[in-house]
């Protein structure tokens, strides 16, 4: 059976009335939009220092940071018990 377009919520709203699930958009805060901006640059000029340059684990983790709760990176479809409501959890 498949389910009209109304079902399905904005993407990372419920629209149960039991609880209502939104997304928490990382994309939007100044944490995430700073590391974004700024980490190729801030890689990019400590990879060009004599000094020791950035540890493969720092690099990885806050390329990791980014990714986490953006849809585009992985996420899982839900359905609310309830309501039959459809959303995605990033």
């Amino acid at each position: 059976m498949v389910r009209a377009a109304s079902h399905v919520a904005d993407y990372g709203a419920s629209v149960c009335a039991t609880g209502v699930y939104r997304r928490r958009r990382p994309e939007r805060t100044l944490a995430w939009q700073t590391v974004q901006g700024w980490l190729a640059t801030w890689l990019a000029d400590h990879g060009d220092l004599d000094a020791e340059s950035v540890p493969a684990y720092v690099q990885r983790e806050l390329s990791a940071y980014l990714e986490c709760g953006i849809l585009a990176h992985g996420f899982a479809r839900a359905r609310c018990a309830d309501c039959t409501a459809e959303f995605l959890v990033a």
